[in-house]
């Protein structure tokens, strides 16, 4: 299947036509560029990897923001 590589979507079209050198967009979030085939294992694997990242993100440590600012 093919996934989107920012959100893990399955829902993607082609604007201009029904090539694999056209770009892909995403409905779900927008991303608009190459997208990602992966089997449904995959992309379970990708969502969680997505899923953990995010929260990491998320986590309230500014450390490295503060220091480049300084």
């Amino acid at each position: 299947m093919l996934v989107c590589p920012k959100c893990g979507g399955t829902e993607l079209y082609q604007r201009y036509g029904n090539t694999m050198a056209e770009p892909f967009v995403c409905k779900k979030c927008g991303y608009e560029g190459i997208v990602v085939e992966m089997t449904e294992e995959e992309r379970e694997d990708f969502l969680e990897e997505l899923k953990s990242s995010r929260t990491n993100d998320c986590n309230g440590d500014d450390d490295d923001i503060l220091e480049r600012d300084i």
